[in-house]
């Protein structure tokens, strides 16, 4: 069975036990409640999105890509990660930026990786940190940057970093597939991924 498929099923299930429960509940909790389940299928949809396009992806061995818009995924992306920002500044600058082929769903969830790490970065410790995302235009193609003021990378790891399952996060809080899989995607679109050391510390990541 799939399983992401019961869990959409059990969301919209619920969806309508809740729409039938709520006159009985305090207005608070009911709307707090139909809000938590909407962001649930929300992310659920999402995640079909991507898995759907990471099947055609691997079976097509990159073809059946398409024009796909830069800035509004990252745009997306960067107002979901908001609230987790903490104390760390974001800093955007997007130019105008041309179509690039690939599929959006997985360009998002490739700057979401990303950015998830700067952040991670940026704000460990407590600190105050900065994050920078910029997107240029040079001739048709785009060249993204997100880069943090963080501790940087240790030279004798950045041979690894895009191998699957090595992360340096603590054992619990992350799988290590977030980079392989940002450089698995945009490899197949037909560009590359790099990480680089930041001017002054930290890590750009293009």
């Amino acid at each position: 069975s799939n399983p992401l498929a019961s869990v959409l099923s059990g969301l919209s299930h619920l969806a309508r036990e809740l729409d039938e429960l709520s006159p009985s509940l305090p207005r608070e909790a009911a709307v707090d409640l139909v809000e938590t389940v909407a962001d649930a299928r929300s992310a659920a949809g999402r995640v079909t999105r991507i898995v759907r396009a990471m099947q055609a992806l691997a079976g097509r061995h990159g073809e059946g890509l398409e024009p796909a818009l830069v800035a509004p995924a990252l745009r997306r992306v960067l107002e979901q990660a908001a609230p987790r920002a903490g104390q760390v500044a974001i800093e955007v600058a997007l130019g105008d930026l041309p179509p690039v082929m690939g599929r959006e769903e997985l360009l998002e969830q490739v700057f979401a990786n990303l950015l998830d790490n700067a952040l991670r970065a940026a704000g460990g410790g407590g600190r105050q940190g900065r994050v920078r995302v910029r997107a240029i235009a040079a001739g048709e193609e785009v060249r993204v940057e997100i880069a943090d003021d963080g501790p940087g990378i240790p030279a004798e790891l950045r041979d690894r970093v895009f191998d699957p399952f090595f992360t340096t996060r603590e054992a619990g809080s992350g799988l290590g597939l977030g980079l392989a899989l940002c450089h698995a995607v945009v490899t197949a679109f037909g560009g590359q991924v790099v990480l680089e050391d930041a001017p002054g510390g930290g890590t750009v990541a293009a």
